[in-house]
């Protein structure tokens, strides 16, 4: 009776036991000069023209802008130094790829912020925007989530950033910070595994009792 309830036990154990692996980040990207966070820039030019804003030479950034960490870290830019242009729009550009036995199981999650204002894009849908010349949009970090739109093959996250306001006798600050993570979670493991595993270390546990009674 004692070893009945020993295989017993044994075999529950592994029956109830989880996949404990954690999601794996397989793609992230962040606003760096250059571009070399791999957020790049399309419109109206290539990465040569993301400058990463120096708080010496654009005092703000040491006032309402965001001055924080992110992961992966990020830097703010815009397509100037000093971002001295009106009404400027700019179109800053991730591309990656997810295979399709991936899609199920993966997530985009993300921060960002943006002086003036910004519509993000995940393949051509909305996933969140922040409009009007509005302190909030720059002096604190926003979440980004994927809403679904994840798709297998190559996938295009878009944030149209626009300079809209400002006193056009002086320099107009314009800014984007964003830092983004696409993970996929493990394969979850199938039901009847650990069912095997408990017959089968039943089956070891009786062979190893005859064999030491033998």
């Amino acid at each position: 009776m004692f070893n009945t309830i020993k295989i017993l036990t044994l075999s529950a154990v592994l029956a109830t036991t989880s996949f404990a692996a954690s999601a794996a980040t397989v793609y992230s990207a962040s606003t760096m000069a250059g571009g070399a966070g791999g957020i790049g820039l399309t419109n109206p030019a290539g990465n040569g023209s993301i400058y990463a804003l120096d708080a010496n030479a654009y005092p703000i950034l040491a006032g309402p802008y965001f001055n924080g960490t992110t992961d992966p870290a990020s830097q703010w830019v815009w397509a100037a130094p000093d971002s001295p242009a009106l009404s400027q729009a700019l179109q800053f550009v991730f591309s990656f790829t997810l295979a399709a036995q991936d899609l199920a199981r993966a997530t985009l999650t993300g921060v960002w912020a943006v002086d003036n204002e910004a519509d993000v894009y995940l393949n051509g849908h909305l996933i969140d925007q922040l409009l009007g010349d509005v302190s909030s949009s720059f002096n604190q970090l926003h979440d980004l989530a994927d809403l679904g739109w994840l798709q297998a093959g190559e996938n295009v996250l878009s944030f149209d950033a626009r300079n809209i306001g400002g006193d056009p006798t002086s320099a107009n600050p314009a800014a984007l910070l964003a830092s983004v993570k696409i993970d996929v979670a493990p394969v979850p493991l199938p039901a009847s595994l650990p069912l095997l595993g408990g017959a089968l270390a039943a089956f070891g546990f009786v062979a190893s009792r005859r064999k030491r009674s033998v």
